[in-house]
């Protein structure tokens, strides 16, 4: 390879940070205290839109939860296996995942599928 295909390819790393490591506590990103309170606000109005049906509903919603965790390792393995040259930080999968079990399901999803279903 050419010097000059190397050093472009040097300074487009350097300027993307492709390849750094993630880092999740970032107090001084506004997006990560954005994404703490919509996880935690996913969580509550998950929280409250479940208990109700505890009692009746306890055990089945038990084996969905079991159920959900076991689908999210067995993804998470399956991506983690077929993406061999550019793999994503465990933390950062991890990190996605949550935000699709809370802050996308009951903040954002729950919301807006019934808006548009009251319409």
């Amino acid at each position: 390879m050419s010097t000059d295909l190397l050093e472009t390819r040097s300074r487009a790393f350097d300027t993307t940070a492709w390849g750094e490591k993630f880092h999740f506590f970032q107090p001084r990103n506004v997006v990560f205290w954005i994404y703490l309170w919509m996880c935690g606000f996913g969580l509550v109005k998950g929280w409250q839109m479940f208990a109700p049906f505890a009692g009746y509903f306890g055990r089945a919603l038990l084996v969905a939860g079991i159920v959900g965790v076991i689908s999210a390792a067995v993804w998470t393995w399956w991506f983690r296996h077929i993406d061999r040259y550019e793999r994503q930080p465990v933390g950062l999968v991890v990190t996605g995942f949550i935000w699709g079990a809370t802050a996308a399901t009951f903040t954002i999803a729950v919301p807006a599928n019934g808006a548009v279903g009251s319409l």
